[in-house]
Order: structure tokens, then sequence, then C-alpha cells
């Protein structure tokens, strides 16, 4: 166990015919801020309609830290934009989401569902090539607005 403020890594490689490195690293430390920490809560407004990454993610943020939030959506929806979950109030259709910590915030984003439809190929004839979709369909299906190129 290592208790100092500044500790340095130095790799040495045993083998110069080698060049590569393994190890398994883990660090440990208790982390106590000096000024204000703040939450940055976020949930989504339709379960199953997608999911939030936070970067850094961490349950607080020092005052003055910047915050990715990217909503990602899932198959069938679309991300519309954040609002202020206790409100309801717009904050803003960027994706990701940069904020800079200065109060604890609470934050929705906000997914709609888009229209799905069921792609059915029926190949006759000559088995000599194979038809190839581009994007694969998920489940048989598309989402509104898909591009899909068909190859022979």
């Amino acid at each position: 166990m290592i208790d100092e403020k500044d500790v340095a890594l130095k790799f040495t490689n045993i083998n110069d015919a080698q060049n590569a490195y393994m190890f398994d690293l883990q660090i440990f430390g208790n982390y106590t801020s000096d000024g204000a920490q703040f939450a940055i809560n976020t949930i989504v407004n339709i379960e199953g309609a997608g999911s939030i990454v936070k970067n850094p993610n961490s349950d607080l943020y020092d005052q003055g830290t910047e915050v990715s939030l990217t909503a990602n959506k899932n198959f069938g929806f679309k991300f519309l934009k954040w609002i202020d979950a206790e409100s309801a109030q717009d904050i803003s259709t960027d994706n990701p989401l940069l904020i800079v910590v200065d109060t604890t915030k609470n934050l929705t984003a906000v997914f709609d569902s888009l229209h799905v439809y069921d792609f059915g190929l029926l190949i006759e004839g000559s088995s000599w090539g194979q038809v190839k979709l581009n994007p694969e369909p998920v489940n048989n299906k598309y989402e509104l607005g898909q591009e899909v190129s068909i190859s022979i």
C-alpha cells in the first residue's frame, strides 16, 4: 500500500525482443472536496427509450466542473431535448449537452417514439447471388426515414 500524494509508475521491458506490457492496476483513494459539491440527476421520459451517459461519471461534482450528458436512443426512438425534471422547462436540444455545475440539477432526456416498419424480402428465381441489406434490419424492422441499400 502506498500512502503518498504524488506517485509515479515506471514500466521496464524485461525482454528487449518483446515490445508489450501486461498489467492490472487498481487505484483506490479518498477524495475530499474543499468546495461546494452538487449532484447531476438524470432520467429518461419513456422507460426503455434510451440511456444517458455522464462524463465524467460521479455522484457529486465540484462547483465549476464541466459535465457532458449524452442521450443514447434505443431502436424505435429519437432524442428530442433536455428538460428540467422538476419544472418541465426546456433546457436544450444539444446532444451531448455540456453543463458547468453550479447547483444540483435534475434533468430529463426526452425521447419520442418513431414509426417502425416490417421489411420482408422474398427472393425468387436464381440462387447465384446473395441479397444484402445495408444496414441490416433490427428484428426485420426499420425506423421511419431509414435509407436502405440493397445489393446482390
